[in-house]
Formats: structure tokens, C-alpha cells, sequence
């Protein structure tokens, strides 16, 4: 049995760079990190040029099809 459950309490708080979740939750801990970490923008700098990324599927720009 679980035996350290947290209830969500709206009013906790909210410290730190990022304050859309409350402090000690996991979506906190992860957004402290990445704005301590990667404070600048991230995926500024393409890697490919568009034409060339075959992750996303930007239909502009590509005329062959993946479904």
C-alpha cells in the first residue's frame, strides 16, 4: 500500500523560476530544471533545414506523404 500520498493543495507554493506548479511536485522539480539548465531558447538552432526534417511532417514544405 501507498502510504505517502500528497494531496494537491492550490494555495501551496509557487517559488522558484518556474510557478505554474506547486513546489516539491515532479512537473516542478522538471520545469526548476530546465529553466536553471536551459535558460536561453531551446531549439533556437535548426540542426536540418526544414526540407530535410524527417521528424515532423510540415506539409508545406514537403510534397512527399507519411500517414
Amino acid at each position: 500500500m501507498y502510504t505517502k500520498r500528497r494531496s494537491l493543495n492550490k494555495d501551496a507554493k509557487r517559488t522558484g523560476l518556474a510557478t505554474f506548479a506547486a513546489d516539491g511536485f515532479e512537473q516542478n522539480a522538471l520545469a526548476e530544471y530546465l529553466a536553471a539548465n536551459f535558460k536561453q531558447i531551446p531549439f533556437a538552432q535548426e540542426d536540418v533545414p526544414a526540407t530535410k526534417d524527417t521528424r515532423i511532417q510540415n506539409l508545406k514544405l514537403r510534397k512527399d506523404v507519411v500517414f
